[in-house]
Formats: C-alpha cells, structure tokens, sequence
C-alpha cells in the first residue's frame, strides 16, 4: 500500500503546520516514509523513516532534521498552564539506525549521530530536584543567579556506536554561568541504567 499527503495548512492551537508533504509506503511489516516534510511555524522539517515491524525487537532508521523551529508554540500548546515561559529556537539533525527496543539490543545495534540545539531561548530549568545541586553551588560561589537564570543557549553532539555513547560537545549558557562536558557514556543492560 502506498499512501500520499499533500496538505497546506494545518493548526493545532499554536502549532501552525504548513506544506506538509508525506509519502508512506506498508509492505507488510516494513513502512517507510519518504519524504516527510513541512514548515512548523515558519521553519523547514525533514523527516525519513525506514522501519521493519515484523522482525521481533524491530528494524529501523530514522533521520530528522529542524532547521530554528520556534519552541514557543510546541510548549504553549503541550503545556497550556506554562504558557510563555519557554522560548528558543530548536535545531536538530539526527541519524539513527538499530535493531531491537532492549538495552542488550541497544548495545549490540544502535549507532547514529545526533545533534540538537536551542538558542535564542528562555528556559527555565530549576525545579526543586535541580535546586539541591545548584542552592549549595551558588552559595560557595556567592552568585545566586545561578537559580534564577533561565538557559539562553544549550547543545548537544553526540554520536552512538558500539554500546556507547559518545557527547562529544554538550553545553548550556545563562546570562549567570556556562558549562561543558563531554565524554563517553557506556550503556547498560537496562538503558535508564546507563551511568
């Protein structure tokens, strides 16, 4: 079976979709999309998919790509009660394949690169699980702005091989303070394990 779409404009409360353009072909089990892609409130998406439901665990490879896609209507819309309280543009361009939904599976076959950033953004990220790291920090260093300061720019690169993760740049800047790490995080049996 083969399925088209062609649609001009669609709204979800904020989210404001246009020349959305889908091809999906179901072979059995496999589906793949091809192309997949839109503007999301002004800004260009790219999606593919190739995936294989009929195998135990699954098939799969997926590609996205975002080029400055506004946060502020996706959060206003999923999160009516924090209405205006995050902004930013999101870009992101992720390469992912894998066999297998498990962390054995996940070890042995998932590998890809992604990449994300926000920037020009205002979000606010101290809630109190956060606020017993950073209470502590701010008064050593003496600046309590460090609690206060909403992330004005975060990114992420990484790419996933061999049953590892590898940030090779993760980064977050307020007007208070700016962070860096990276390193390689193996991944465990149980993925939410993964230290």
């Amino acid at each position: 079976m083969t399925a088209d779409a062609d649609l001009k404009h669609v709204w979800l409360r904020d989210i404001a979709i246009q020349d959305c353009v889908v091809s999906a072909k179901v072979d059995g089990g496999k589906i793949k999309l091809d192309p997949c892609r839109l503007v999301l409130n002004g800004a260009p998406v790219n999606a593919t998919a190739d995936l294989d439901l009929g195998v135990n665990g699954y098939v799969y490879s997926v590609a996205l790509k975002m080029d400055k896609v506004p946060l502020a209507p996706i959060a206003d819309t999923f999160s009516p009660t924090n209405r205006g309280k995050y902004q930013g543009l999101i870009l992101a361009d992720a390469r992912v394949k894998g066999a297998g939904i498990t962390g054995t599976n996940l070890q042995k076959n998932l590998g890809g690169q992604v990449a994300f950033t926000f920037t020009n953004a205002m979000l606010q990220v101290v809630g109190p699980k956060t606020k017993v790291l950073l209470v502590p920090i701010a008064a050593l260093l003496r600046i309590p702005e460090i609690t206060k300061s909403p992330l004005d720019w975060l990114a992420v690169q990484s790419t996933i091989d061999t049953g590892t993760i590898h940030l090779t740049r993760t980064e977050v800047q307020s007007a208070a303070f700016q962070a860096r790490t990276r390193g390689d995080i193996p991944m465990a049996n149980v993925f939410t394990n993964s230290r």
